[in-house]
This record gives structure tokens, sequence and C-alpha cells, in this order.
């Protein structure tokens, strides 16, 4: 086994191109070019360590061939050529090769060489005949091109597998984000009822000795425990969504801004000063604008330089 062996093997594995099933996109090239090339038979070939697999073939019944027997083996050694043999029983190479005296019973073979990409060679685009058959240099062209077409199909379809394979984790990863949501917001919406409870408890019991300033605490904690409650319900319905856009909806950020800061810093004895000028209505998830400028705000407050 050669270095190239292995670096084909690897490359066959990763496109996915052993042992599947007929594709149409590939049956449809090998009649074509069988057509073209008036030749019995068209192969797409790949080259396993131990055999050749036939990807797709048109014309003829078996699926694989004895590495050993392979024709498209030494067509791989030159990957800038057509492969001809314009009459395998005169021809040293194949002269005991059981593929040319017996079944099949191959004589003519063109194989244009196939490879991957990164320039692996993988196997090859053959027609085959079993009487001796000379090509036009048109009907080689062609051939060319549709080893190309062979070529730009493999990759498009190892990059859909890949695509569908994220799809399916991304999916996955959604499912589990909306499990964690809906945990998330159970165990915050306990406490959250709890403060709202007590504090309701509270301001019924003492409500006759609170003063003015008293009832502004009570409200300011029972309004926070309020948006509190809406901004857990908000990020679960949002959780919940495969589509941001299903989200979106419009909203002055000028407002949603000074709503967010005043509620900040509604205990704050010498209340900082905010400038909030010319922000613009959007189009948007306000749930994650919320999140945002509550981060901002709070770590703004949080820093802010003391003044003597």
């Amino acid at each position: 086994m050669t270095i190239s062996d292995i670096e084909r093997q690897k490359a066959l594995i990763e496109l996915n191109l052993l042992d599947t099933a007929s594709e149409k996109m590939f049956d449809d090239i090998t009649e074509l070019a069988s057509k073209i090339c008036k030749t019995p038979v068209a192969l797409i070939t790949v080259l396993d360590i131990h055999k050749q697999l036939f990807k797709s073939r048109f014309g003829i019944s078996i699926t694989e061939a004895p590495i050993e027997q392979a024709f498209c083996k030494l067509a791989i050694e030159k990957p800038d050529e057509i492969f001809i043999v314009e009459d395998a029983r005169k021809d040293v190479r194949f002269i005991e090769n059981p593929l040319v005296y017996e079944n099949p019973k191959i004589v003519s073979y063109y194989g244009v060489p196939l490879e991957s990409k990164s320039g692996v060679a993988l196997g090859t685009l053959c027609v085959i005949d079993y009487e001796v058959k000379i090509l036009t240099e048109e009907q080689k062209e062609m051939l060319v091109i549709l080893s190309k077409h062979v070529e730009y199909l493999i990759e498009l379809r190892a990059k859909t597998k890949l695509v569908n394979e994220y799809q399916v984790k991304i999916e996955q990863y959604s499912k589990d984000m909306e499990d964690f949501a809906y945990m998330a917001v159970h165990d915050l919406k306990a406490p959250v009822r709890a403060i709202d409870s007590f504090t309701k408890l509270i301001d019924k019991k003492y409500h006759s000795t609170w003063d003015e300033k008293d009832e502004k605490y009570i409200g300011f904690i029972l309004q926070s425990t309020g948006k509190m409650n809406d901004l857990i319900n908000n990020l679960l319905e949002y959780s919940k969504s495969t589509n941001a856009v299903g989200n979106f909806e419009k909203f002055d950020l000028n407002e949603l801004v000074t709503e967010l800061f005043n509620s900040l810093t509604c205990t704050i004895q010498e209340k900082p000063k905010l400038i909030c000028t010319n922000l613009p209505t959007l189009f948007s998830s306000k749930i994650a604008f919320t999140v945002l400028f509550t981060n901002f705000l709070s770590n703004a407050i949080k820093y802010k330089k003391d003044t003597e």
C-alpha cells in the first residue's frame, strides 16, 4: 500500500463514495457518455484499496472488480491524459486480465481520471466496448468535459452532505436551548413570584404606617418584579422561535433606553445623568435590545466615576 493509496482511501471516505447506492445525477452522465461515444458500456469508478467500485454503471451488470484487474488503476497514474486501450487483447498489460479473456471481455477502453478538489486521484469516467473502438477527437473532448462535471458533482454532493449534517446539529441545538429556556424560566419565575407576593403582603400589613418614600420604594419593587416577569416570558418566546424575524417589532430606542435607565437608578440617591438623544426607531427584536442595553447601563452605572 502506497501513500497515494492511503490518501485516496481517506478522500473516498470523506466524500462518502464507498459502497453507496446509485444516484441519478451520476447515472445520467454515464448514459450520456455511452451515447456520445457510441459504446455499450460507461462507468464512473472509484478505487478502494482492494477493489474498484462502480459508483455509476451503464450497460453492464457487475458492480465491482478486483483492484488487480482494474484498467482505471493505470489510468489514474497520468491524471492529465485520457488512458486509451484500443485493443486489450493485444496489449501486454491486459492480455492475461480475466476481464479481457473472460466476461465481460473488454476490448477497447477509454478512461478520464477523476480527481478531488485537493488533487487526489479517485477513479475514472470511462467507456468500454467489446470490439475495437476508435473515438474521434470530439468524442474524447466531450468525455473530458463530462469528467469535469462528475468532479463538480462529487464536491457538490459532499458539501450538501456537510450542510445537512450541520442542519441536524443546529436543530438539535435549538431544541436543547428551548428545553433549557423552559427550565430556566421555571427556576427564575419562582423567586420573582415570591418577591412580588411577599412585597404585597408586607405592603398590606404595614401600608398604614408607610410614608410617601416607603410607598415609592414598594412601588418600585412591584414595578420591577412585573418587568422581570415580562422579561422572562419574552426570553422564553424568543428562544422558541427558529426565525428571529418572527420576534421583530417596531420600537423607539430612545424610550427603551430611558425606561431601562429609570428602572435601574430608581433607588440611587445621587442619580447619574443619562444623555440619550437621536437614537433611531428600530424594527428588530426588542427583547434582544432590552438585554443588551440592560447590560450596558448596569455596567455604566456600576463603574461610573464618583463626582466630588
